[in-house]
Formats: structure tokens, sequence, C-alpha cells
């Protein structure tokens, strides 16, 4: 039994509010800033009370995320500057992958959120994490997530991005090639389950003790 909340149910909690905020305000330019606050309030705390936990580190949480609000609007209000239109959220999408033994393996993926900018598509992958470990990431060739994002939503993608959620400011981590990157990704996982269907050897990965 989970006596608390922890930063998972964080991440999700503050995924909610956006998908429903989003679904109200698809575009925040122009519109009176004291409404959108007061309804990212509201959502909050609605979607927090559906947790059913009040003690005080679930409270936190919350204040962890209030503060965040007006960064999350001029962040949005900068990406609509830019010319992108928030499109869509939680999009679940899967893809067959052909295998070189004739079979094929399925990849499936729900994008957090959806972007869009003439026939330009962005991914965008919300994370509850500060911005310099993100951009880590993001810049790191065996990191898959945005990776399979963007090969789910096809050649359309020119934006693969991780959007930080925590630390002084809202901003975002991107991939620098993601078409590139989706490649790749596509690739070194067909060549996998190929080996496997082959019934190659395969080296253990992980830290040696582990294994051991």
């Amino acid at each position: 039994v989970q006596e608390v909340l922890e930063k998972r149910d964080y991440g999700q909690f503050v995924h909610a509010v956006l998908d429903r905020f989003h679904q109200a305000y698809p575009v925040v330019g122009g519109q009176d800033e004291a409404a959108m606050l007061a309804l990212l309030e509201s959502l909050s705390a609605e979607v927090f009370a559906q947790l059913g936990v009040q003690g005080f580190l679930e409270r936190a949480w919350l204040m962890r995320w209030r503060a965040h609000l007006t960064g999350y609007l001029a962040w949005q209000r900068g990406r609509e500057a830019e010319g992108w239109r928030y499109t869509v959220g939680e999009h679940a999408l899967s893809r067959s992958v052909p295998l070189g033994d004739g079979g094929q393996v399925t990849v499936k993926g729900r994008i957090d959120r959806m972007d869009r900018r003439e026939d330009a598509v962005a991914v965008l992958d919300y994370k509850t994490r500060d911005l310099d470990q993100l951009k880590r990431q993001a810049r790191d060739p065996e990191d898959g997530q945005l990776a399979i994002y963007a090969a789910l939503v096809g050649p359309a993608v020119r934006e693969a991005a991780y959007v930080a959620l925590d630390g002084p400011e809202v901003a975002q981590a991107a991939v620098s090639a993601p078409q590139d990157h989706a490649q790749a990704h596509l690739a070194r996982l067909a060549d996998v389950f190929e080996r496997i269907g082959a019934d190659t050897p395969m080296p253990a990965n992980g830290v040696g003790r582990s294994c051991d």
C-alpha cells in the first residue's frame, strides 16, 4: 500500500492537468491571463483531490506545481510566437517495423503532446525534472523515448523535445536531428529482434555486480 505521493505520481498528476487545460485553451495568445491561471488552479486542485491523499508531503507537491503555472503560460506563449500550435495531447499511436526474416515488431507509444507549424509536427514529452538533466538525456544517442515518438508520427516531425516542468523556468531540451535519431533507433530495434529470432547469443547489458 502506497502511503505517500511519489515523484512518478506527481508527473502523472501534472500530465493530466495540462491535458485538460489545453482542451479548453489550445491557444493561449490573446486570452485572459487571470482566467487561464484560475482554470489551471482549479484543475490542479481537482486532479490532486482525485488522488485521495491529503498529507503534508502531498500538499507540498501541489505547491511545487503551482509555482510553475505562470512560467508554463509564458513558455506556451513563446511556442505560439514561433508559429507552433497545440494539436493534441495523450495521443496513442502504433507502427509495424519490418524485420529481415519476414516478421515484424509492433511499436506503441502515447505521446504527451503534439504541436503543428504549417506542415511540420513537434512531439513533446513533459518531464518533472530540471532542464540540465533533460539536456543530457536528449543528447544521449541511446535515449529512445523521443526517437520512438518521432518514428511513430513519421517524416513530418521537425522537432522532438522534453519539456522541463521543474527548476527555475519551464523550458525544453530538444533532440538535434529527430529523423536521424528515429531511424537509428528503428534500425537498432530491428537488429535486436532479428538476432533474437536467429537464436544469436547476446551479451548481458548492465552493471556487472547486478548481472553476477
